[in-house]
């Protein structure tokens, strides 16, 4: 009598045991896209003391229609139409018209005009400068760079005359000539005594068109502003060691000016959807809606908390700061840092010493742990250097978009952060087949 040959699993152990680590890195991954993403959009029904994205959508459609750049006959209709509507919120609108010059990089010199709507507080000692610029390229109308930072601020402008009057005065600032060496800016810092006055900036910019607003920069000695900004900014997303890499990038934005002015304050802006950055395509039906009810919270809820505090004296010991859970915020001293370092230092190398104590692992094991798992790293990203590249091989019209960042280049992204985990952890059960865990981790 012939037994029945019992067939086989599809699914193997080993094969969930060697899938499970990846699955759960996807998971993860998902779950933090989740917790940052950005708030919904409030509907044009909401009472007039809240941001409403879909009422302030209306301004980025009449904004953004053509490229505006600086003195051409665009620019000047959506200077027109920001100073009609905001003398109809009832602001003191005035304009700075001058000539300003940057001598960074290339000489720049340029006629420009900034407007200027300002909001009386009830003591008026300091005010709260929200900026943004209201030029573009030549080639984009600029929905997002920077159109989202006008209709943020124009249906901010809105909601703060709705509310009760703040302590502090408010100043809305449309810079003119950002583009074109940040001229609009360094004539208001330069020139105009209204800067005296001020004790706080709050700078929205664009370097994409969807995704969370994040506060990516934050001016020097940011204690007092980083601890108030915990306690008061409406779906907080900031580190700094976002600050800490943008350094190293060679970009600029109008903050800058004012961080060198030794003001306070924070730069805060959208970086997904980097493809439509100065394109053609940066159009009102390709902006994140829900990306400006996220940017226009950020203008009402600190605009409102720091307006009734006294500006006199916003610096402080620098925080370390980051989010840990979607929009929770964790912070400490950076006078901290060294010592949390020795402390994991002290920690890491009594586990190596109970290991060899033990008998588990030796001094030279530890150091071949530690040279493996930069062999391991070094491999998955010369892995996905390569594909990248036979990519480009294959697709070479990728090269003519703003710095190779084509359309579905987010998928990209991802295939090729599967694409590292997947080479890492090949790697590393190569070598648990060879070595001891113990050498490995």
């Amino acid at each position: 009598m012939n037994t029945p040959h019992k067939a086989k699993p599809i699914v193997q152990p080993a094969m969930v045991k060697a899938l499970l680590p990846l699955a759960l890195l996807l998971l993860f991954f998902l779950l933090s896209r989740w917790l940052i993403m950005p708030p919904e959009r409030v509907g044009i029904e909401a009472a007039d003391t809240d941001f409403s994205a879909c009422r302030a959508y209306k301004h980025t459609e009449a904004i953004s229609q053509l490229p505006r750049p600086s003195n051409s006959l665009e620019n000047d209709r959506v200077r027109a139409y920001l100073i009609s509507q905001l003398e109809h919120l009832g602001y003191e609108v005035s304009l700075q018209q001058t000539t300003a010059y940057s001598g960074k990089r290339l000489p720049t010199f340029g006629h420009i005009t900034n407007i200027m709507a300002s909001l009386p507080g009830t003591e008026g000692e300091k005010a709260i400068l929200v900026v943004g610029h209201h030029d573009t390229q030549p080639h984009t109308p600029g929905a997002a760079d920077n159109g989202i930072a006008l209709s943020a601020m124009l249906e901010a402008a809105a909601v703060f005359k709705a509310l009760p009057p703040m302590k502090n005065d408010l100043v809305l600032l449309f810079t003119d000539s950002e583009e074109i060496g940040l001229l609009g800016a360094r004539a208001f810092v330069g020139q105009h005594p209204l800067l005296e006055n001020i004790g706080l900036v709050i700078n929205l910019e664009a370097r994409g068109n969807t995704g969370p607003a994040l506060a990516f920069e934050v001016s020097p000695d940011n204690g007092w502003i980083m601890r108030e900004f915990m306690q008061s900014a409406a779906y907080p997303l900031a580190a700094s060691l976002m600050y800490e890499i943008y350094q190293l990038l060679p970009n600029d934005t109008d903050f800058t000016i004012f961080k060198e002015a030794g003001l306070s304050g924070f730069n805060i802006a959208l970086i997904e959807g980097y493809t439509h950055y100065h394109s053609a395509t940066d159009r009102p039906e390709n902006l994140n809606i829900n990306s400006l009810q996220h940017m226009g919270s950020y203008v009402v809820s600190l605009v409102s908390h720091f307006g009734e505090l006294p500006l006199h004296d916003t610096k402080a010991e620098n925080l370390v700061y980051f989010n840990y859970a979607g929009f929770g915020l964790l912070a400490y001293p950076m006078g901290w840092n060294t010592g949390i370092l020795i402390v994991l230092i002290l920690l890491y190398l009594g586990v190596l010493f109970l290991k060899c104590k033990k008998g588990k692992l030796g001094w030279w094991n530890s150091i071949i742990g530690f040279l493996l798992l930069l062999a391991g790293l070094a491999l998955s990203i010369g892995v996905v250097w390569g594909v990248n590249k036979l990519v480009l091989m294959a697709y070479p019209h990728y090269a003519v978009f703003y710095g190779h960042t084509f359309y579905n280049a987010n998928y990209y992204y991802m295939a090729y952060m599967l694409l590292t985990a997947g080479v890492f952890y090949a790697f590393y059960s190569l070598l648990m087949r060879r070595l001891s865990a113990d050498v490995l981790f």
